[in-house]
């Protein structure tokens, strides 16, 4: 957990809760584009923020990236995620 405040009652990330759709050229994520340049190629994007936390999530469709970083810009983790993952975690969980 990064901070306590991040998660909800329910185990839930607040920053992934509150994901909205963005325009590609957002400011928020220019830099993102250096770091992880493959989501260039991606069509839809959605941003979360809470506290210090920041989730983007590119996706295509096929699947997408879910990139975690902070308010200073620094990413603290990329992951892919395929479409039959995606498909599992909403089916089954």
């Amino acid at each position: 957990m990064y901070c306590p405040s991040c998660v909800n009652d329910n185990g839930i990330c607040k920053a992934c809760e509150s994901l909205k759709h963005i325009d590609k050229n957002h400011e928020d994520i220019q830099h993102i584009f250096e770091h992880v340049p493959q989501i260039g190629k991606y069509k839809k994007f959605y941003l979360g923020k809470v506290n210090e936390i920041n989730v983007l999530y590119a996706r295509n469709i096929m699947g997408g990236y879910l990139i975690v970083f902070d308010n200073n810009k620094k990413i603290i983790s990329v992951r892919k995620i395929n479409w039959f993952e995606f498909l599992k975690s909403k089916l089954f969980n």
